[in-house]
């Protein structure tokens, strides 16, 4: 690797690291908060077009340029949505700006991809990864202490480190005011399915003692997260789990004592009427997770509405979309052009159409098979199957595909398999 190659590998680790801090760190630093608008997050955006803008110039170099059928799947994806940007009855701000943060990481990880294929630099992945994965490690274990603080210190917590943004926390639940933890995320469930994903890695890749005592930590975290939609992703992670370690049934036995250990010395600490309260809340969401309550569910209301509106006009915006930017997930962005949302898949159908919705879900299909055949013969390809599969279900939900750090997560999966499948596989 040249010195270039480590600068990028350097930034995209400090923008993988910081990603889910960039609020915390914005309101403690009102210096880095332009009104609604994070300094971090647009510097971070002009790294990954710069770093994007430099391997595409040395692509261009290169007079034979080697593209799999893949890139050549996501490209086609991307220019498609470019197409949607000024058809919408939304400003072309705000299409420009939804056509951001849906195709900034497609576009930036599948010129990697290409610049790892054509110049045979898979040490540059291979980097990568060991790199974020000891960054990660430090983010569950700051979200653990800062949930740990939240529920010792509890509001005077929350308000040292949101400030005036504390008022906007969605922790509130069931009648209960500030039940649901953030810790240093801002939102109880992007909490959780961060702590999801760190579930699969200390499930799957973490092999120090400590797991032992952090898995069942995060578990409680995601519990207290009173998400169901997590629920759901870390149960369907524990089974992969268990699937794939049937023949080590001593680890099961570990994680299992290491899990029982843990609750215990929780009812030691906190008293018997806290603990049965939590209990009772926990026992009532996951009471809610059925057909006839989804049914009743105001988000289903919010995705027929939504469709309702966007194809009554005309039947062709049900394949082409209503063009991007008509759907958000976040209520004060609100208005009778913007709908709000809360799952990947209706908004891509809404603003791309079958044909959008058809691209992605192509890339989400091949991308599963590809990390199956691979998680045969690779423990890390197993943590990849259980956290791609449990963002695909937590987009049933959420708009994830524009959530950062949940979309970098996808599309640094969906980059890294295909790099690993074309070297095994496709290479000549």
């Amino acid at each position: 690797m040249n010195k270039v190659d480590k600068i990028v590998i350097c930034i995209l680790q400090i923008i993988f690291f910081i990603t889910p801090f960039s609020m915390v760190i914005s309101l403690q630093l009102p210096v880095l908060q332009i009104g609604d608008v994070s300094f971090i997050n647009v510097l971070k955006d002009i790294f990954l077009i710069l770093i994007c803008l430099l391997i595409i110039y040395k692509l261009i170099k290169k007079r034979n340029i080697s593209i799999d059928n893949f890139s050549v799947l996501i490209i086609s994806f991307v220019i498609y949505g470019g197409m949607h940007i000024f058809i919408s009855n939304v400003t072309p701000i705000r299409g420009i700006n939804k056509f951001r943060t849906v195709f900034l990481y497609p576009i930036v990880f599948t010129s990697i991809c290409l610049y790892v294929i054509n110049f045979e630099k898979y040490k540059i992945l291979h980097e990568y990864i060991k790199g974020i994965k000891k960054f990660f490690f430090i983010q569950i274990i700051i979200l653990i202490c800062g949930s740990l603080l939240e529920l010792i210190m509890g509001e005077k917590f929350l308000r040292i480190i949101y400030k005036g943004y504390y008022e906007r926390l969605h922790i509130n639940l069931l009648g209960q005011e500030g039940l649901r933890l953030v810790s240093f995320v801002g939102n109880p469930i992007n909490l959780s399915l961060v702590l999801c994903v760190g579930l699969a890695y200390f499930l799957f890749v973490y092999s120090g003692s400590t797991r032992y005592f952090l898995i069942p930590l995060i578990i409680a975290v995601i519990l207290l997260s009173f998400s169901r939609t997590s629920y759901l992703i870390a149960g369907i992670i524990i089974l992969i789990y268990i699937i794939y370690s049937m023949n080590k049934i001593k680890n099961i036995r570990k994680m299992i004592i290491s899990i029982l250990g843990i609750f215990i010395f929780g009812s030691v600490i906190f008293n018997s009427n806290y603990l049965t309260e939590k209990v009772s809340f926990i026992s009532k969401r996951v009471e809610t997770i059925n057909i006839k309550t989804l049914s009743e569910n105001i988000r289903v209301d919010n995705w027929n509405r939504y469709l309702n509106e966007t194809f009554k006009d005309n039947i062709l915006y049900m394949s082409w979309g209503g063009g991007l930017g008509t759907s958000n997930s976040d209520s004060s962005q609100k208005t009778d052009s913007v709908y709000i949302v809360e799952n990947s898949y209706i908004s891509i159908l809404g603003e791309m159409g079958i044909i959008g919705l058809v691209f992605y879900l192509t890339i989400i299909i091949i991308t599963l098979k590809n990390i199956i055949k691979l998680s045969k013969y690779n423990i890390e390809y197993r943590a990849f199957l259980a956290i791609y599969l449990g963002l695909c279900i937590g987009s049933g939900f959420n708009d994830l595909y524009v959530n950062n750090p949940f979309s970098q997560y996808f599309w640094i999966i969906t980059m890294v398999v295909n790099c690993r499948f074309y070297k095994v596989y496709l290479q000549k």
